[in-house]
């Protein structure tokens, strides 16, 4: 077995595994655990090949970090402003230094060790923003069912659905209108450095040209666009409206967690813009020095922000070689005690080993069960998508994948449902499908490993049930 698998399954051979797969880059991926794993005691272990990627964890630790937050605002011990505010308070530090180094000073005129200054500066910003927030990621019933009271969990469950509908603009129509206004204001070409980081996903920045062609579509399409934001908003508001008649008569303590629920599920979704600003700032700073060590061809995304910080320019050569091996395969594994290991590993085996320890290897399965999501019934055939940048899909189709960001939007406008592996009510897929009104399965853990493309499936998103017909 490789050395860190097997580091990580001894670490962790208590606990509940759970694994994310995905187009994850390990600079974005192996960044914000550190902290949080330093805080919670958790190992992180994630194996990658181009923009393969699996992300392992302990799912105990993981949802003992929910538990906790729920319980300290119920006990009082923080409220909903102070989470609010902490959010608030490194969305701004993320802003600022995205100004500074991509909107208006160009990163191009920093000195080489500033450029790796500023890349160990911004990946400790991504891990205070994932510690403070950390608690939001696996929000769920059953974590409000333990923390609370049962009057209080019975009150709650009784608007659950209303209670999960999103009372905030959402990623997508927040975005256009932002992208529509600057453009109007500063015109196309600033629009380029004010808004690209809205197009950075988990791999890779967007070049300048990418970036105008993104900006200009939307911005062409604005009318539309528009239209469709203000509908969402009034949908939200509306939303707002309801929640509030519903719990006119419950008690403090419910409208408290009921407002708590809110919260986190609004936070998920802002919380990807001070990632996606400090994750432009890093992967546009390890391109220029890079491309100044002669290494231009090299993928930043083969190294950890903090080799990337500490890069010897004397030892070219030495780095080249390590991201011919890495592009193959590398498994990294970060430490409870925040530090962090690196290796090149045969991919496919190493996968395979990860896959014996987080997964149970059963019969055949017929059938698959999550969370329900957005309710609804659809049948149709399977498509697996783990990377939405390369994916072939068809009109009416079933999307299976580990897990929704905004680039597979699109793609779930088309599908019949949407079945993940990731669950909780704040995951993007959860908030995206009931506004489309797609019936989606969340929480699944096994469906992008259970399910083979061309499979026909029956998707009950009211029990959270899918079954495999043929």
């Amino acid at each position: 077995m490789n050395s860190l698998i097997e580091e990580f399954g001894i670490g962790t051979e208590a606990d509940q595994l759970f694994s994310f797969s995905g187009a994850y880059a390990p600079l974005f991926a192996a960044v914000p655990w550190t902290y949080a794993g330093d805080q919670n005691g958790m190992y992180v272990l994630g194996l990658c090949q181009g923009r393969n990627c699996h992300v392992a964890v302990s799912m105990d630790k993981y949802k003992a970090q929910a538990l906790k937050a729920v319980k300290k605002v119920i006990s009082q011990e923080s409220s909903l402003a102070g989470l609010r505010s902490a959010y608030d308070k490194n969305a701004a530090e993320a802003q600022e230094l995205y100004d500074q180094t991509i909107g208006r000073t160009s990163f191009r005129g920093f000195t080489t060790p500033e450029l790796k200054k500023t890349i160990k500066e911004t990946a400790d910003l991504m891990s205070r923003i994932i510690k403070d927030s950390v608690y939001i990621e696996v929000f769920d019933k059953d974590i409000l069912i333990e923390a609370a009271d049962k009057e209080t969990v019975g009150a709650i469950l009784s608007v659950w659905e209303e209670v999960t509908s999103p009372t905030f603009a959402t990623f997508e129509h927040r975005h256009n209108a932002y992208i529509i206004k600057t453009v109007e204001t500063h015109g196309l070409e600033k629009s380029v450095d004010l808004a690209k980081y809205i197009f950075t996903d988990y791999f890779s920045v967007q070049d300048d040209g990418q970036a105008m062609e993104m900006i200009g579509e939307v911005f062409k399409n604005k009318t539309s666009a528009l239209k469709e934001a203000e509908a969402q908003l009034e949908s939200a508001r509306e939303n707002q409206r309801r929640i509030s008649e519903l719990t006119v008569g419950f008690s403090a303590s419910s409208k408290l967690l009921v407002g708590y629920v809110s919260l986190v599920m609004e936070l998920r979704d802002l919380r990807k813009d001070p990632l996606a600003q400090a994750q432009t700032v890093i992967y546009s700073c390890a391109r220029e020095l890079l491309d100044r060590l002669g290494l231009g061809e090299i993928s930043a995304s083969g190294f950890l922000p903090h080799e990337l910080a500490m890069f010897d320019e004397t030892a070219v050569s030495a780095i080249k070689e390590s991201a011919l091996k890495r592009a193959k395969g590398f498994a990294y594994l970060v430490r409870p005690d925040n530090s962090a290991s690196c290796a090149a590993v045969e991919f496919a085996p190493a996968l395979q080993e990860l896959n014996a320890l987080v997964f149970d290897q059963g019969d055949e399965v017929i059938e698959i069960k999550g969370s329900p999501a957005s309710r609804g019934i659809a049948k149709g055939r399977v498509r697996i998508v783990i990377d939405a940048q390369a994916a072939v899909f068809e009109d009416g189709e079933i999307l299976v994948t580990g897990m929704t960001r905004p680039e597979f939007v699109p793609l779930m406008k088309r599908a019949a449902a949407i079945i993940t592996n990731e669950g909780g009510i704040t995951c993007h897929a959860a908030i995206v499908s009931r506004e489309l009104g797609i019936p989606c399965v969340i929480g699944t853990k096994i469906a992008t490993r259970a399910l083979k493309d061309g499979d026909l499936v029956e998707v009950d998103a009211n029990a959270g049930v899918i079954k495999i017909l043929n």
